[in-house]
């Protein structure tokens, strides 16, 4: 794959060369390093290490463009050294080594482009999003997410690039897209064993009673193989955008057929060798999982009145596949998912008056249906977010806040931070992302939420950004 991306790198600066005089080409290049370190109100047991943060990272940028036509592409290596450096704080680390060295090199986006007053066409890996919701994916479905690792999830673009051709046609009053992706591109998961997310997704171990021997047995887990859909022209994803505007309203309509991002997962016990007079006794838990296909209709407005504009989204999904409780697949159900409508929507407001900006939407999920074996138990769910950003000092100083609220859980994540510019160049910021889950009850000691059970994951942080 390195081979592969530096004779496309070469190829592209022979052909700059031999084009010198009439092309022109932009380049930019940013250094990020960012270093958080575990809220001291958090459980060290839970997650062992102080830092939850410790990554640096390099973006190069190159676009070159000839007449009607242009390339464009951008890579990220980065490095990640948090468990490096917990591992010297640990008081028995002669044994402990990280998993990997934690570099990782990533091409972000690689495409061909020609484009005209009418028509264009896209060729290669891009990026695109879709809605105009904040933060909150209602109709967003065309690019899957990056949800490996806690650097990721909280990464201003956390979204992956696809491998898709897109045609697009422009007019006075609109805009409109046809997307053919021939090859599925899954969310980045954290899958590790390693990584300290995977226990948040799948736990290490699980109890399993057994009446008759009156004992119960903790097996551990396993992670198996995660399905996808063989690559043929048939198991290709599509979508089409079409975008309106006029003068007092902006609107687009969206459908979509492809594949879900997140696996449907299956679990099975596996047994040991049997010793007579004793039956094979189970010695661990093996999780699978599998794509399923997925179907989205959506749109979007925006009406701007003043200093404020109002946003509207709402997406359905039919026949949308929904993950079964793992107590009903053990029992020897042999089906893992069911299928049910679904519908999401958004309403959100932004107003900027004097220089500040305030953001506020409310966002909610229905699933018709019963939902007695699925691993949802709610059929309406929905919560809210709000931020509100100033800038001071001749805007080289922005401070900013940020939340979200699940009004089932009433489970919560805030964000503040302060961003100061040295240079036009270089930036300094710090903040944290504070994760809370809901209110304690008797019967219910523990209530995570969507976002509680990232409690132990809250972090202070400080970051460093030089672009040239």
């Amino acid at each position: 794959m390195k081979k592969t991306v530096l004779i496309t790198i070469l190829l592209v600066l022979a052909t700059m060369f031999c084009f010198a005089d009439e092309l022109d080409v932009d380049f930019s290049m940013d250094a990020e390093t960012k270093l958080g370190l575990r809220a001291p109100w958090t459980d060290p047991v839970v997650y062992d290490g102080r830092f939850t943060l410790a990554d640096t990272s390099v973006t190069s940028k190159l676009g070159v463009y000839y007449g009607d036509f242009s390339a464009f592409t951008e890579f990220t290596y980065s490095y990640c050294h948090a468990d490096s450096l917990n591992s010297l704080f640990k008081k028995n680390n002669n044994d402990e080594t990280p998993d990997s060295d934690g570099r990782t090199f990533s091409m972000n986006e690689f495409w061909a482009d020609y484009s005209s007053s009418f028509w264009g066409i896209r060729v290669g890996r891009q990026k695109a999003a879709w809605g105009k919701a904040d933060g909150i994916d209602i109709t967003n479905v065309l690019c899957p997410s990056d949800m490996s690792s806690f650097a990721a999830m909280t990464s201003d673009n956390s979204k992956l690039g696809i491998d898709a051709v897109r045609l697009s046609f422009n007019g006075d009053s609109f805009t409109a897209d046809a997307w053919w992706i021939p090859v599925f591109t899954p969310s980045a998961l954290p899958l590790d064993e390693s990584n300290h997310l995977r226990k948040l997704l799948v736990p290490q171990s699980v109890d399993f009673p057994i009446p008759m021997l009156n004992t119960v047995l903790k097996l551990p887990v396993k992670i198996g193989e995660l399905e996808k859909p063989e690559k043929k022209i048939q198991n290709g994803e599509f979508g089409l955008k079409f975008s309106g505007y006029f003068s007092m309203l902006d609107v687009s309509l969206y459908g979509f057929y492809g594949w879900d991002d997140i696996p449907l997962l299956n679990y099975g016990i596996t047994f040991g060798q049997p010793q007579f007079p004793f039956p094979a006794m189970p010695n661990g838990l093996e999780v699978s999982g599998k794509y399923e296909r997925m179907a989205m209709l959506g749109a979007d407005a925006a009406l701007p009145i003043g200093e404020t504009v109002i946003r509207m989204e709402a997406a359905f999904f039919p026949k949308r596949h929904f993950q079964k409780e793992a107590e009903s697949i053990l029992s020897g159900d042999s089906n893992f998912s069911e299928q049910r409508n679904e519908l999401s929507a958004l309403i959100g407001i932004d107003w900027m008056p004097n220089g500040w900006t305030f953001t506020a939407q409310y966002f909610c999920d229905y699933v018709a249906g019963k939902l007695d074996s699925l691993e949802r138990t709610d059929k309406y769910t929905h919560g809210a977010t709000f931020s509100v950003s100033k800038s001071f000092l001749d805007e080289t100083l922005e401070a900013s806040f940020s939340g979200v609220i699940n009004f089932d859980a009433f489970d919560t994540m805030f964000a503040p931070s302060v961003k100061y510019s040295v240079s036009d160049q270089l930036s300094v910021s710090g903040g944290a992302y504070i994760f809370l889950g809901g209110p304690h009850t008797a019967d219910q000691p523990r209530c995570d939420g969507q976002y509680g059970k990232y409690r132990d994951l809250s972090t202070f942080y400080i970051s460093a950004k030089f672009s040239m």
